[in-house]
């Protein structure tokens, strides 16, 4: 589990930000990730970079996923349609990287 820093652009705390080792960047999701553990925590108050809302730290390991990385539950038509799609692809002799990409 991680804790997301997000913030909207301050020079101050993000200089104070990067001082931070173990800090992580994902471009995707545009946030500074750090390893969720109570020194990290302690860490951040004390450097007063941000108030942490303890509130939104939930340990939910049977539900990892977001909404967005949800796959959506699809009927027997929709599946025909896939597996048709998935076919013609392969038949295209797209990589395997291609395929996974537009069939999952």
């Amino acid at each position: 589990m991680q804790i997301a820093i997000a913030f909207d652009y301050n020079h101050d705390i993000r200089s104070k930000i990067k001082e931070i080792a173990s800090l992580k960047w994902s471009s995707q999701q545009r946030n500074c990730y750090l390893e969720h553990s109570t020194d990290n925590v302690k860490l951040l108050k004390l450097q007063h970079t941000a108030e942490v809302d303890a509130t939104k730290l939930v340990s939910d390991p049977q539900n990892r996923l977001t909404k967005a990385h949800r796959k959506p539950i699809l009927d027997t038509n929709q599946k025909t349609l896939l597996t048709a799609f998935y076919k013609y692809l392969k038949g295209r002799r797209y990589s395997k990287s291609t395929i996974t990409t537009y069939t999952n």
